[in-house]
This record gives structure tokens, C-alpha cells and sequence, in this order.
């Protein structure tokens, strides 16, 4: 029989098996659905228990006690809680992304069709094998990123790589992902080798990733910066790209120890409607938001707006 309890850090740490049990769960009172699982053995598991839109009852392991606080553990239920509100299913969300292969199994695939028409195939075995698993064999194929891409292929030529074989490199990945668009693989919407430099299109994001790529191969020192746009352009001029939200762009440093910024989303040098927020290695370092937000409704919604307005001039 589940018992009901307020679930607190004290409680988790003392919490133990009812005797002549197997298992005993213990369901928080406040956070519906956290539930604290002890066996017998002594191992104690967070998880999260609902009922999904057909009405059958699902569980999600959440982590082991002790691998995560139980602010965290508590944190997850609620994000949880709050996608069952919403029609979403954990559970089910768990095993799509499961059926999202990593990319050595792409790699994989990529070689056996290699070998049904290349009299040397080893050729690209050797660039997988060498260069692309070691980096990329783990991660699922919707964890790769086009700004990793372009940050990890400038990494590869200021190690000394010849250009000609980093461009292999990049030929080579670039086909596995243009293979797995073909067979329609799990997890792949779109090639993340050749999204912003072949198509031309990306975000902010992307086109100051790719500049700091180009930068820091040239052996300049350049940071990622994030701020805001002001929203009314000057007169007679045409408004700028990304006013309406946050932006992104970068910052190389000069021979006199100055920064200088560029936006290449909108090919200005030394911009001035351009209010920093914060500067770091790439957007990972100062993403503008992070967290999560738990709603009661089903219908709440957020929105984020943002408006500059220029100082006049001090008089004096």
C-alpha cells in the first residue's frame, strides 16, 4: 500500500522499507505524482507516477537517491507534472528519444553503404574511425549541433590540421548526416554540417558561432556576446534583424587590448544600437534564459517583450 507523506530532504534521508516488505513507496503530498521507491535492500529511487490520455497508469525512474539532491529530484517531478497537464507523456517522450540512435550507429550504416559501390572503402573508415567517432560516436544524432560543428572543425585547424583534411573530415561527416536525412533516421530534421554555411540561413546564434569559428582559426581571440537590439532603427535606415528579441553577435580583441564587436547577422563593424548583457566562450556560457516556469493551468502561456529606448544627450 503507497503511503502519503510529505516528501522532504530529512524525510528521503531516514526514509526506509516497511519490514516484511519488498518495496514500500512513499507519494508526496505537495508534488503529485514524486514518489520515493525503497526496497527491501536498501536502495531508495526518486520517480514519477501518472496517468497518461488513455488512462493507463505509467512510471518514470527519475534518478537514484543520492545521484541527484532531492531539490533537483522535486524539480524534475514538477516539470513532469506539468507536461501531463499539458497532454504530454514522459514516458512515451523517454522511449521516442531512445529510438534516437548515436551517431556510431549512423556511422555504421554510413560505411556498409560505402562498401556497396567504393572499391576502397577504408578510405572512409579511416576519417570515421580516426577523426568524427572519437568526437561525435555517443551523441545522439539530435545532440549535435551546427554550432558545435562549426566550433569543433576550427578546433580541428588550429591543431595543425592541413585544410585539405579537415575539409575531408567535413565531407565525410556532412555525407553521414545527408545519408540519415535520405533514410529518414530518427532524430535528424536537418544536416547540422552544412545548415548556416551552405544553406545561408541560421539564427543569430548560428551566424556569430560561425564567425567565432573563422576568427579563432585566423588566431584571433574572439568572445560570443549576448545582449539586445534597440528597437527603433535610425532614421533612414532600415531596421535591424533581430530588434524584436534578444541578439547575438561577437567581439574580436585588437592589437591594443581593446574589443571591438561585429554582428554578422547584419554586417555592421563597431555597432552602437547594440546593449551588451553578457560576454563568454560561445552561447552555452550566457544563455539569456535558463530554468524552468510550473503553471497551474493548462492555458497559461509566457511572453517575453523587450524595449530600448535611447538616453538623450547629457547637456553638459
Amino acid at each position: 500500500m503507497p503511503k502519503i507523506q510529505q516528501l522532504t530532504h530529512a524525510f528521503c534521508l531516514t526514509a526506509h522499507c516497511q519490514p516484511g516488505k519488498a518495496r514500500t513507496d512513499y507519494f508526496c503530498q505537495t508534488s503529485i505524482g514524486f514518489c520515493l521507491e525503497c526496497r527491501a535492500s536498501g536502495a531508495k529511487t526518486y520517480t514519477f507516477r501518472y496517468q497518461n490520455e488513455y488512462g493507463q497508469l505509467k512510471q518514470r525512474r527519475i534518478a537514484p537517491y543520492g545521484d541527484i539532491t532531492f531539490a533537483e529530484a522535486q524539480k524534475i517531478a514538477r516539470k513532469w507534472r506539468a507536461e501531463v497537464l499539458t497532454g504530454g507523456d514522459p514516458a512515451a517522450k523517454k522511449a521516442e528519444r531512445k529510438a534516437i540512435p548515436i551517431y556510431n550507429d549512423l556511422a555504421d550504416q554510413h560505411y556498409d553503404y560505402v562498401k556497396t559501390y567504393s572499391k576502397n572503402p577504408g578510405n572512409i573508415d579511416a576519417v570515421l574511425r580516426v577523426h568524427i567517432r572519437p568526437k561525435w560516436g555517443k551523441k545522439r544524432l539530435d545532440e549535435i549541433t551546427t554550432p558545435d560543428v562549426a566550433k569543433w572543425l576550427a578546433e580541428l585547424r588550429q591543431s595543425g590540421k592541413a585544410p585539405a583534411t579537415v575539409e575531408k573530415i567535413r565531407i565525410v561527416f556532412n555525407r553521414s548526416f545527408e545519408l540519415a536525412l535520405r533514410w529518414q533516421t530518427p532524430g535528424v530534421k536537418f544536416n547540422p554540417v552544412r545548415e548556416v554555411l551552405e544553406r545561408r540561413t541560421g539564427v543569430c546564434q548560428d551566424f556569430a558561432h560561425v564567425a567565432l569559428a573563422c576568427l579563432r582559426w585566423a588566431g584571433l581571440a574572439a568572445r560570443y556576446v549576448s545582449g539586445y537590439l534597440e528597437t527603433r532603427p535610425p532614421a533612414g535606415q532600415d531596421k535591424l534583424v533581430g530588434a524584436d528579441a534578444s541578439h547575438a553577435w561577437v567581439s574580436v580583441r585588437q592589437l591594443d587590448g581593446t574589443w571591438l564587436d561585429l554582428d554578422p547577422t547584419n554586417d555592421l563593424v563597431g555597432p552602437t544600437s547594440h546593449v551588451t548583457l553578457a560576454w563568454g566562450r560561445d552561447y552555452t556560457d550566457v544563455a539569456p534564459l535558463t530554468g524552468v516556469i510550473f503553471a497551474g493551468r493548462v492555458t497559461s502561456s509566457m511572453q517575453v517583450a523587450v524595449d530600448l529606448a535611447r538616453l538623450p544627450d547629457d547637456p553638459t
